[in-house]
């Protein structure tokens, strides 16, 4: 027995089987003096029944053939091994600077939140090992602080839920932002041919752009394609009354629309150009032009419902409603932040922005914008979120990283929604009273 000076258990405690040809006995109790058995010649096997914590060590004599009259000697040797009840993430930082950066993996300071991290703050380490934290099982996530100037990608495994003994691999990769030649005019292009347009979602899969037309009076909305090639309109579908918010979701490429006045949710299937589902959620869903946001890190679709105070949470695997957030002053936009894992949700009556953390869906934060703040989206090419004024007939540009508000930018008239174009890194602007579509350079 070797208990390493915290196991408990005697010889004893084991029982031990010789199987093979008449053995005799054939079960008994472990003993460190030893049992004698016999046996007639013949092939034979000593086992011992497992006990949790211990491993168990077989010398070459407990198997084997038996030859009369000649003896054998087998050694069984148990060693206390508790079952872990940690879970170890290792976290890696990678730098890439595209020959414009000067910055280094320690300039950039990782938080690990969860079940008691150890450490859950520390700087980023480029080694092959990374930093290794301990932390009991549960649900975790890993953020980041650093230089302005780079973009932040992190892994699949830098937030989800982890199990004791379980060991993942956290990888941060932030690149340097190439800085244009020139900068470019902020509007340069206007589209038109919409009844009201209001919300607007990026499609990624095929490239489109969709834009919700609120309409006049009580007649079913539609939406509109745009082709973000051409910046042309390529098709409509009908939904509910008086859509606004909309969200495209990666996890099973459907289009998500709130419908006003349904108190309901139209999930839109691209490939089908048609309404496949109805969600139902609280009163004035997405009465914003971004009032429903796609979450990256956990796969669920989050709904602001300006009449009920709350924001729903949706499945999107099985769209039905899982959760409902409190404690919001008449919520309209929403809008998700990859780069710290926060969502950020406009309040109209207060003229202001919640900052929620998603792992205890709690408010972190408050900043002061325009006036009838709705809209609202983040860029992740520069950490940056865009709010939409309604009131102001502007945008209010908030740094992710400070949680302030850093610039203001003047558009059209009334705009009451604002997405986000990866692939041409632009955001474009739905101007309510104007009816026509702002596109900025960011």
């Amino acid at each position: 027995m070797n208990n390493g000076g915290v196991g408990t258990k005697k010889p004893s405690d084991f029982t031990i089987t010789v199987s093979g040809n008449n053995p005799s006995p054939s079960s008994f109790s472990g003993s460190s003096s030893g049992t004698s058995v016999t046996l007639r010649s013949g092939s034979y096997k000593v086992t011992e029944d497992s006990m949790p914590g211990y491993t168990t060590r077989y010398s070459s004599g407990c198997s084997g053939t038996a030859n009369g009259g000649i003896p054998i000697k087998c050694t069984i040797t148990n060693t206390y091994q508790p079952t872990p009840t940690v879970a170890k993430l290792m976290v890696v930082k990678k730098i890439i600077n595209n020959g414009i950066g000067n910055k280094k993996p320690s300039d950039f300071t990782i938080t690990v939140s969860g079940n008691s991290p150890s450490p859950n703050s520390f700087p980023g380490n480029g080694g092959e090992g990374g930093t290794t934290v301990s932390l009991k099982p549960g649900p975790y996530k890993v953020t980041e602080t650093g230089p302005s100037g780079y973009t932040s990608h992190f892994s699949s495994d830098c937030s989800g839920r982890v199990d004791a003994a379980q060991n993942k691999v956290c990888t941060i990769t932030n690149e340097a932002k190439k800085i244009p030649p020139s900068p470019r005019p902020p509007v340069v292009m206007t589209i038109k041919g919409f009844s009201g347009p209001l919300g607007l979602a990026y499609d990624s899969t095929n490239k489109d752009i969709y834009v919700t037309n609120y309409g006049k009076n009580f007649v079913p909305g539609k939406v509109s394609a745009i082709d973000s090639s051409t910046n042309t309109i390529i098709g409509t579908i009908s939904v509910g009354k008086k859509p606004q918010a909309i969200a495209h979701n990666p996890g099973n490429d459907d289009i998500y629309v709130s419908n006003t006045l349904s108190e309901g949710i139209s999930v839109i299937n691209p490939s089908r150009s048609s309404v496949i589902a109805t969600i139902p959620v609280g009163n004035f869903p997405g009465n914003s032009t971004s009032g429903i946001v796609y979450d990256s890190a956990n796969g669920q679709i989050y709904v602001t419902n300006l009449g009920s105070g709350t924001v729903s949470v949706i499945d999107g695997s099985t769209n039905t409603v899982v959760d409902n957030i409190k404690g919001f002053f008449n919520p309209a936009g929403i809008a998700y932040d990859s780069g710290n894992g926060h969502l950020y949700v406009t309040n109209k009556g207060a003229n202001t922005v919640s900052v929620i953390d998603t792992l205890s869906n709690r408010v972190i934060a408050t900043i002061p914008v325009g006036i009838s703040p709705s809209a609202i989206a983040y860029d992740p090419a520069n950490g940056q979120i865009y709010v939409a004024n309604t009131f102001s007939n502007n945008i209010s540009v908030i740094d992710g990283s400070k949680n302030s508000v850093i610039s203001t930018i003047r558009v059209g008239a009334n705009p009451y929604g604002v997405v986000y174009n990866p692939a041409n890194h632009d955001i474009y602007v739905a101007n309510y009273g104007s009816n026509t579509i702002s596109i900025i350079h960011a």
